[in-house]
């Protein structure tokens, strides 16, 4: 509203001044004086109007981006880096804590991993090295549990603790673990700056470690960064190399996870028939290894495009194709029991319901996206997904201000506001912030009619 204000006071105000300089009797040399100031500040004034159309749009592709942001997550947190300790010693205890938080982070059950491993930390006679080890462990069960912010406290304390201490072996590894992961950390808070420091450390260390492994994970992250960034031929340029290694190992499950992240890159560039092709690529890969969770998000990612292609090209049969799909992947998660991948696709199918809405001016639909997210607002404050419960309420509120129930709208809204202050997400908090002065505007030019 004030950056509206001062654009008009930038256009009108030079004229009314040059209208009455030249209607006054003022001399001629003081004339063209007023005249140029005026020309100049119209000048600027029409710069600053197309300056804030340009970034107006910009954040609108930057919040339609945001949107799809638990599919990126899902493929990031593939690259995280895991340090396991090779010899468990002869303590009993502590032997029994690790191999218990092992097999409780194996089967997704995060909070009773970190207490095991917690136990861990706590024995007087653990080596420092593997302390380290189990602290980054700790952090990744964070990670995985979208608790970016109690992460990147066990992975500062250790990259602390390894700076101050030199390990003859292990050293470059768990640097290389410790700064990956911090790049994912901040990846899922969007502090991208710190994102790419980190992730450029662990692409340094990795490269010079000539492990591999490493290098694909680093470089898989770091492409993810620069999608966020919309730096779009980097990102190809890391997923292409990420792509190349994998075959070059034969890493089957990474060569997939390469394909899906250039689905997300075609995606993002809306050459949307490319980005289902490399998705369909693996998709077969992912039948062929029997990574079962992971056919489920393929299916689910295809059904995003097609969304996404529906939506640019207002093809409604690509919806019910869409639809097929999240069908597809919402019968393997619910197969494996994968709550947060059920709840997502509910997400996905509320956003159709929106997109319809608006498309077929059909706004009875809206009741049955009501339903949706209902239904995985319930599934994530379940399982206590944060960023999905704010997804959830991003989309209630969306109906409620469809329907002009405003006061409903802000209500869903700022409980998206709190759930993104608590996890120091910036990005998306900005776009809440701006969606909540958005619904008072329109609810008190309700109100004045």
């Amino acid at each position: 509203m004030i950056l509206t204000i001062i654009n008009t006071l930038l256009i009108v105000i030079p004229v009314i001044i040059t209208v009455f300089a030249a209607l006054s009797s003022i001399p001629n040399k003081y004339k063209i004086v007023v005249y140029t100031l005026c020309l100049a500040v119209f000048i600027l004034g029409c710069f600053k109007i197309i300056i804030d159309i340009n970034r107006e749009k910009a954040e609108k592709k930057r919040d339609h981006f945001y949107q799809s942001s638990i599919e990126r997550q899902e493929l990031f947190l593939r690259g995280l880096s895991e340090s396991y300790i090779d010899d468990l010693g002869s303590i009993p205890l502590y032997k029994h804590s690790y191999l218990q938080g092992i097999k409780y982070k194996e089967n997704n059950d995060y909070e009773k991993a970190v207490q095991k491993f917690f136990e861990c930390m706590q024995h007087p006679d653990i080596e420092l090295i593997n302390r380290i080890k189990i602290s980054n462990l700790i952090a990744v069960c964070h990670i995985y549990q979208d608790r970016p912010t109690e992460a990147k406290k066990y992975l500062f304390n250790s990259l602390n603790v390894l700076k101050r201490k030199k390990f003859k072996n292990e050293s470059k590894n768990l640097s290389f673990s410790i700064n990956n992961n911090l790049g994912v950390a901040f990846l899922l808070s969007h502090n991208l700056r710190k994102a790419r420091k980190y992730l450029i450390r662990a692409k340094n260390i990795s490269t010079n470690s000539g492990i591999i492994e490493d290098i694909i994970r680093a470089n898989g992250n770091l492409g993810i960064v620069y999608l966020y960034i919309f730096n779009f031929s980097a990102a190809k340029k890391c997923f292409d190399k990420t792509l190349n290694l994998s075959k070059e190992i034969n890493w089957k499950e990474s060569e997939a996870n390469s394909l899906g992240n250039l689905g997300l890159l075609c995606q993002q560039t809306k050459d949307f028939t490319q980005a289902i092709l490399y998705l369909e690529d693996a998709e077969l890969i992912y039948k062929e290894i029997g990574d079962k969770k992971s056919l489920g998000k393929c299916n689910e990612l295809i059904g995003s495009v097609l969304l996404d292609f529906a939506y640019d090209t207002e093809n409604k049969s690509r919806y019910e194709l869409a639809h097929h799909y999240f069908v597809k992947s919402t019968a393997i998660y619910e197969e494996l029991g994968y709550q947060k991948g059920v709840a997502t696709v509910l997400i996905k199918l509320g956003n159709a319901c929106l997109d319809i809405s608006l498309l077929k001016h059909n706004f009875e639909i809206l009741d049955k996206a009501n339903i949706f997210f209902e239904d995985a607002r319930s599934i994530f404050i379940s399982i206590d997904y944060r960023i999905g419960i704010a997804l959830a309420h991003e989309g209630l509120a969306s109906i409620e201000f469809g329907k002009k129930n405003f006061k409903e709208s802000i209500m869903h809204t700022r409980e998206t506001i709190k759930i993104f202050q608590s996890i120091g997400d910036t990005q998306n908090l900005t776009k809440a912030r701006r969606k909540f002065q958005i619904t008072k505007k329109y609810m008190k030019s309700e109100k004045s009619k």
